[in-house]
């Protein structure tokens, strides 16, 4: 899953918009269609830009966000976890605007 679920600014508020809820929608659908999935950890990354403890504090917030919303889709959650990375784990330029925006992201980790 590329996408990025959006969130509020500054905040762990997952964005109302349809963009976000298509792509949690499309990943609650892969998890009820692959009953196989043992486990799925989110992580939660941001940019460089502020307090790096509370960049790492918001990116855990932002993930443990997107597991309350799959568990309130009915995903059992002793399947899910939840950590936050904060800027540690870069996969953009942080010197960019583009490379910033790419690091802004919640990924999906699955184990079959």
């Amino acid at each position: 899953i590329l996408d990025q679920v959006k969130f509020k600014t500054g905040s762990a508020q997952i964005d109302a918009g349809k963009d976000s809820q298509d792509i949690l929608t499309a990943v609650l659908g892969l998890i009820n269609a692959h009953p196989e999935i043992k486990t799925i950890k989110v992580e939660g990354h941001t940019d460089n830009k502020g307090n790096p403890a509370a960049n790492k504090k918001l990116s855990g917030d932002r993930a443990a966000s997107v597991v309350k919303w799959l568990i309130g889709k009915g995903v059992d959650k002793n399947k899910l976890s939840s950590e936050g990375f904060g800027q540690d784990r870069p996969i953009g330029d942080n010197k960019t605007d583009e490379g910033r925006k790419e690091n802004r992201r919640v990924e999906f980790h699955v184990e079959m």
